[in-house]
């Protein structure tokens, strides 16, 4: 009596699958695996860091707007700016904590002569993400993009950072 699961055909041995048949499966869907999952890492972290760089030039044009209005940038905090970005929150220390990133504004320092904005986006379990900085308009390198990514690839391929 044959079971359900173990059918034999006229002729042929049992018409199951063999543990070395099983085996190449799943070697063949872990190759493929270990093939797609960086490329889809690498395009989640350029999306990421496309949608930091929008805020971090909102961010700017409302620095900017300060300026024109004020005739400085304000010292090291972005608190009164004309702007709010969606699901992000300051802190005390004036920076704005989002779900995916968090952005912050160097207001000179000491010699008053860096005036730019930073956004990292965060990659969870692995520490740091892609870090953009746009320097502002009155910086000593005014409109340069910076970019440097945990992930290989991510800043060479955004075409809008400075080479």
């Amino acid at each position: 009596m044959h079971k359900i699961y173990q059918k034999t055909f006229p002729g042929e041995k049992n018409a199951g699958f063999t543990l070395i048949e099983l085996l190449v499966v799943v070697l063949i869907i872990s190759i493929l695996a270990a093939v797609a999952v960086p490329k889809y890492e690498k395009a989640v972290e350029k999306s990421r860091a496309a949608a930091v760089f929008q805020n971090i030039k909102s961010l700017a044009d409302s620095l900017e707007r300060h300026y024109m209005a004020n005739g400085s940038y304000p010292h090291d905090t972005m608190d009164g700016l004309d702007l709010s970005l969606t699901g992000c929150q300051p802190d005390s220390t004036g920076r704005y904590y989002c779900a995916d990133s968090w952005y912050d504004y160097n207001g000179g320092g000491s010699n008053q002569t860096r005036f730019s904005i930073m956004g990292v986006t965060r990659v969870y379990g692995q520490g740091g993400g892609t870090t953009l900085q746009l320097y502002l308009n009155h910086d000593a390198e005014p409109g340069k993009i910076t970019c440097s990514s945990g992930i290989s690839g991510v800043c060479n391929s955004l075409d809008f950072v400075t080479k």
